[in-house]
């Protein structure tokens, strides 16, 4: 059975949701007279530009007031072996167009609230748990049922529990076989750390993975045009109200 959580590590309130929730990648020892291939530097920019991005995005999401306090991972590789594969899931359609349905689908529940969809994604495929992608997402905690319900649909796979207080553990909700789960964010620093988390996963493999489609994205919400269209509003909005910021600071 494949399981993505981790017990709970110490002082919960004091460590981050990334390090909590996830265990650092083995460090294999190396091999001597074997070097792995140094990125091309424009590999290099093109991670250094993308990491950016995501963290750009991440920070005008907290400004318009979207804070991204969804941690989402899902393993198709282990819904496939090991879920329940009940009516209506997604496993079925190729690697890239079940990510694309899935996150249609995220986007039809949160428009279905009056939300915007505000998300970043980056797939991988891991030694462990194959083909995975990790999520963070914006929804507000009462509507977390709903995103489950969502996610039981598109995987095929049940969760195994829900938890009322989701802010209370590591792991909110997560399925029977455990090829998804959710995890909360309760503050900027974690969303960022998730963020950064997403966009670093391919710097552990020596070469990026063979993977079909986009490996990584930005929900229009919070996109390049989004950021760019909204700066004045903002640039505004601090003008006027930043000292009030400053002096409570």
């Amino acid at each position: 059975m494949f399981d993505l959580a981790t017990r709970n590590s110490g002082e919960i309130a004091k460590t981050l949701f990334i390090q909590r929730a996830l265990k650092p990648a083995a460090q294999a020892l190396p091999l001597v007279g074997r070097k792995e291939p140094r990125p091309c530097r424009q590999q290099r920019r093109r991670e250094k530009a993308q990491a950016a991005h995501f963290r750009e995005a991440t920070e005008f999401a907290f400004e318009m007031d979207w804070p991204m306090n969804i941690a989402l991972t899902v393993s198709w590789d282990a819904l496939v072996q090991a879920g329940e594969k009940n009516d209506g899931h997604c496993l079925g359609r190729g690697a890239w167009d079940r990510e694309a349905y899935s996150r249609k689908e995220l986007a039809r529940l949160c428009r279905s609230e009056g939300l915007p969809f505000v998300a970043v994604w980056g797939r991988d495929i891991g030694a462990d748990i194959g083909k995975h992608v990790h999520m963070a997402i914006f929804l507000p905690s009462p509507y977390l049922a709903r995103l489950v319900t969502v996610i039981e649909r598109i995987s095929g796979s049940s969760a195994a529990f829900l938890l009322d207080d989701p802010y209370s553990a590591d792991v909110a909700a997560r399925s029977i076989c455990g090829g998804w789960q959710i995890g909360m964010m309760d503050d900027k620093a974690n969303a960022l750390a998730w963020a950064d988390y997403i966009v670093s996963q391919h710097e552990k493999h020596p070469t990026p993975p063979d993977l079909k489609g986009k490996a990584f994205g930005v929900s229009q919400a919070i996109g390049k045009r989004a950021r760019e269209a909204a700066r004045g509003m903002l640039e505004a909005r601090e003008a006027k109200h930043g000292w009030i910021r400053a002096m409570s600071g």
